[in-house]
């Protein structure tokens, strides 16, 4: 007897021992279904902003001219260009994972750009002057998104899934995939660039880079002008409508708000000098013509000072 209770307890532990092996299998088929179910739907999610994108695609191109046999300048005309690195960051971030989110977090994140011998015969070159400044910006090219879908709202790490327009953020996946930052200017040596305080992956393809100039107000390369108005001008002036006002006659302005915006507007591009070297050096006798929202502005530069002679809406045309 007591040996028939023996082989029954046996039987009854194998048994115990096999629901616990298949229960447990079980949760791992649980845990893999609903992994990929959620793979699934991700890819769903991914292919219909896929699909969204190719159609706004085919839209743009049906409104668009097509430009694929226009010239190099037409295609520039209409915001078409083609890209090419200039050269490729070596940073001491290999991967995305721990890199920062922004710059001028880790201040010992440094990186190297090489500007590539395909862009300028002596790159080194194109270095002459930048070595003035403490900052320069970096416009690069997210090339690690893995695909190329865009949504118009995004969750920010650091608003714990809060969802926002991805204009007013800095996250990579956007319908141009580029990417704005500031780094710290170590030092520059021949055709390579030191940085540090940077937020950029070993390998990102850099586009373009451009000196920060915070004090450029303050401290203008060319002295300030003082400018005046003829009569004439000012009268010409006060007969525009500022924007938003729907019950006067007369030429009306789409930004400015008002006579006196218009005039410091006006003031504000001459005292700077907005002429090239050629023309403050060959030119000197000659008319200086620019428009501002509404209105076609004429005017001449002399010693020390610069004359608005007229100011007349755009499309009377000069004669």
């Amino acid at each position: 007897m007591s040996h028939q209770c023996n082989t029954c307890q046996e039987k009854l532990l194998k048994l115990n021992q096999q629901v616990s092996v298949m229960r447990k299998e079980m949760k791992n088929l649980r845990q893999m279904l609903d992994s990929a179910t959620r793979a699934h739907r991700k890819q769903l999610t991914s292919l219909q902003s896929v699909l969204t994108n190719i159609d706004r695609s085919e839209l743009c191109k049906a409104q668009t001219p097509n430009i694929t046999s226009a010239s190099p300048v037409s295609a520039l005309e209409q915001g078409v260009i083609q890209t090419a690195p200039i050269g490729y960051i070596r940073s001491c971030f290999s991967a995305k994972n721990g890199t920062p989110r922004q710059p001028t977090i880790c201040g010992q994140a440094r990186a190297e750009l090489r500007i590539q011998n395909s862009v300028f015969n002596n790159p080194e070159h194109a270095l002459v002057g930048l070595e003035q400044y403490s900052h320069v910006w970096v416009i690069f090219m997210f090339h690690k998104n893995g695909h190329l879908s865009a949504k118009a709202k995004v969750k920010p790490p650091r608003l714990n899934g809060q969802k926002v327009g991805v204009y007013s953020t800095r996250s990579p996946h956007r319908p141009n995939a580029l990417g704005l930052t500031l780094a710290k200017l170590e030092r520059i040596a021949g055709d390579t660039v030191y940085l540090s305080d940077i937020d950029m992956i070993d390998g990102t393809p850099v586009l373009d880079i451009k000196p920060y100039i915070p004090d450029w107000i303050r401290e203008p390369p060319v002295s300030s002008l003082d400018v005046r108005f003829t009569a004439h001008a000012e009268k010409q002036l006060s007969e525009f409508v500022p924007s938003g006002c729907n019950d006067q006659d007369g030429p009306k302005f789409q930004f400015l708000r008002s006579t006196k915006e218009a005039t410091a507007a006006i003031k504000a591009v001459l005292s700077a000098d907005p002429r090239s070297v050629y023309r403050r050096e060959r030119c000197t006798d000659k008319l200086f013509y620019f428009t501002l929202d509404a209105a076609d502005v004429t005017c001449w530069f002399g010693q020390g000072f610069a004359e608005v002679l007229q100011i007349r809406p755009l499309h009377i045309q000069l004669k």
